[in-house]
C-alpha cells in the first residue's frame, strides 16, 4: 500500500510538471508571437525592396557582361593586333626610335681667355 501510495506520488508530480512545463512553453510562445509576426513583416519589406531590386541589378550585369566575359580569350590576339598596328604607324610616320645625336661644343682658343 505505501508502495503505491509513493507511485501515485510520483505520477502526480510528473504530471504536474508535464502541465506546469506546457504552460510555461505556451505561454513564452505567446508573448513572442508578435515579435515573430514583426520581424516577419521586416524580412518581408527587405526581400521586396531591396533584395528583388538587388537581383534585378545583377541579372542586368550578367546580360550585360556575358559577351565580355566570352571575348576574354581572344584578349592576347586583340593586343599583339592593337601592337602591330601601332609598329605599322609608328613605321609609315617615320617615327622609328633614332639614338640622340651628340652635340660638339666649339673648343675654345687660349685668347679667349682672359
Amino acid at each position: 500500500m505505501e508502495l503505491m501510495s509513493l507511485i501515485l506520488i510520483v505520477l502526480f508530480a510528473w504530471l504536474f510538471f508535464k502541465l506546469l512545463g506546457f504552460i510555461f512553453n505556451t505561454a513564452a510562445f505567446l508573448i513572442i508571437l508578435p515579435l515573430k509576426l514583426l520581424a516577419l513583416g521586416l524580412a518581408s519589406l527587405l526581400v521586396i525592396f531591396v533584395l528583388v531590386p538587388l537581383g534585378l541589378v545583377a541579372g542586368l550585369a550578367g546580360l550585360i557582361l556575358a559577351p565580355l566575359a566570352v571575348l576574354v580569350p581572344l584578349l592576347p590576339f586583340v593586343l599583339i593586333g592593337i601592337g602591330v598596328y601601332l609598329l605599322i604607324q609608328h613605321q609609315r610616320r617615320g617615327m622609328y626610335y633614332r639614338p640622340p645625336q651628340e652635340h660638339h661644343r666649339p673648343a675654345t682658343s687660349p685668347a679667349g681667355k682672359r
